[in-house]
C-alpha cells in the first residue's frame, strides 16, 4: 500500500492529538474494506480536523462517545474558522467516522 501522506497542517495535527496512536490501525483497515487510497487520505484528513478539535476541547479519550461527535458535526462544522483542507458540513465529515 502507498503511504498515506496528509498535508502538513492535518499531519501535525492528528500526530498531537490523542488520536495519534490509533492512526496506524485506521489506515491499515481501511484497504482492507476496499477503500481506495485517495478517499482513505480524504478521510484520514477529516479525522485530523476532529482530532485538533479534540485537543483544543481538552476531551480525552475516556470521554468519546456519540454525544461528543454529534456536537462536533452539529456544532462546530458550521462555525470552523480553521484552514484549508477542513471541510465544514456533516455530510464530507460524517462517512470517516461511520466506517467505525
Amino acid at each position: 500500500m502507498k503511504p498515506v501522506i496528509l498535508q502538513p497542517g492535518p499531519q501535525a495535527w492528528l500526530l498531537s492529538s490523542v488520536l495519534s496512536a490509533y492512526r496506524d490501525s485506521y489506515v491499515t483497515r481501511l484497504p482492507e474494506d476496499r477503500y481506495a487510497h485517495n478517499v482513505i487520505r480524504v478521510y484520514l484528513a477529516r479525522v485530523a480536523h476532529f482530532a485538533r478539535w479534540l485537543g483544543e476541547e481538552r476531551v480525552d479519550l475516556s470521554s468519546l462517545g456519540t454525544a461528543v461527535l454529534d456536537h462536533f458535526l452539529n456544532n462546530r462544522l458550521p462555525v470552523c474558522s480553521y484552514p484549508q483542507p477542513v471541510r465544514r458540513t456533516r455530510m464530507n465529515c460524517e462517512p470517516p467516522f461511520a466506517t467505525y
